[in-house]
């Protein structure tokens, strides 16, 4: 394995319930089976929320670091900004308190990465000074953000010191999903760096179509499953595994890693994540890089909708 490839991270949506996210659950026992095998595989970044399991994910891992002894061994990043109700998400009222309640729950005086789901439901200005406050106090090390188009990341910059500034953007990102590119390529976010989500398009890049995600409904997989360029992405991802002797997943998740990207993997199984760590020691080609790249160039803009249904800032 290349020593500065990025991170292969472990995702924890699944970790509990929650009324709002239709993935599929698992229970703690299950979830320290997977934080475990992990680890086992060399996996040290974990991705969390303090939406996820309605803070049953963060609880959890803080419990599985303190049971095995990880704490000083782990990187986590955890994401906050958003808040449940009655009519579906909407956006938090700071961050004060949501950071508060996620070191508790982790059991950590101290955030590797402190992600914001969206923005908090205020000012730009008095965002950036509660974020300043959080950063001398040493609560994060980092700062990222998920939902929000570039241009608010952008202006939320501008009002930070250089040390506390959002550092890189928690955004999907795959062989077929690469609008990513095309926004951190702006001038302004120059040097930003990338940490990937559904690094295997929901396993619309590998499952070929034939394995609904627990969190989507049929409708909406059968529509994303019927693409032109899906098709030729799948088709050169489908053949560099064959050239290469790896799953069609572990290519996409290689892929994602050597584009430059974190990549945040999401499982139910611990068999399932043996096989895609293995991703972890795969090195393409040139030529099978360019192969894969040419079949799947970026398409268009990137989708902020999300943060434009939780409300306005």
């Amino acid at each position: 394995m290349t020593s500065n490839r990025p991170p292969l991270v472990l995702g924890t949506m699944c970790f509990g319930k929650h009324p709002l996210i239709r993935a599929r659950p698992v229970d703690r026992a299950v979830a320290f089976r997977l934080l475990d095998e992990a680890l086992e595989r060399g996996i040290e970044d974990f991705d969390t929320a303090d939406v996820y399991g309605d803070g049953a994910a963060e609880t959890w891992l803080g419990e599985w670091m303190t049971s095995r002894g990880t704490r000083n061994h782990v990187r986590i990043r955890t994401k906050i900004g958003l808040k449940a109700g009655a009519g579906g998400w909407g956006r938090a009222r700071s961050c004060v308190s949501s950071v508060s309640d996620s070191l508790k729950r982790l059991q950590l005086e101290r955030i590797d990465t402190l992600a914001l789901h969206v923005f908090p439901l205020m000012p730009v200005d008095s965002l950036a000074r509660e974020l300043e406050g959080l950063f001398d106090r040493g609560v994060f090390r980092r700062l990222s953000s998920v939902n929000e188009p570039t241009d608010a990341v952008a202006r939320l910059n501008e009002r930070l010191s250089p040390g506390c500034r959002v550092s890189a953007m928690h955004l999907r990102y795959n062989l077929f999903h690469r609008e990513a590119e095309v926004e951190l390529a702006q001038d302004e976010l120059d040097g930003m760096e990338l940490e990937a989500w559904s690094p295997r398009a929901a396993g619309l890049l590998t499952a070929a179509g034939t394995c609904v995600p627990s969190q989507w409904s049929p409708e909406k997989w059968q529509a994303a499953s019927q693409s032109d360029a899906l098709d030729r992405a799948r088709l050169a991802l489908h053949t560099v595994a064959r050239i290469v002797g790896r799953s069609p997943d572990e290519v996409a998740i290689a892929w994602v890693l050597q584009m430059g990207a974190a990549a945040t993997l999401g499982t139910r199984e611990t068999k399932e994540l043996k096989r895609l760590s293995a991703a972890r020691t795969l090195e393409l080609t040139t030529g099978e890089l360019s192969a894969l790249e040419s079949a799947a160039p970026p398409q268009g803009r990137y989708d902020f909708s999300f943060a434009r249904r939780v409300g306005s800032m």
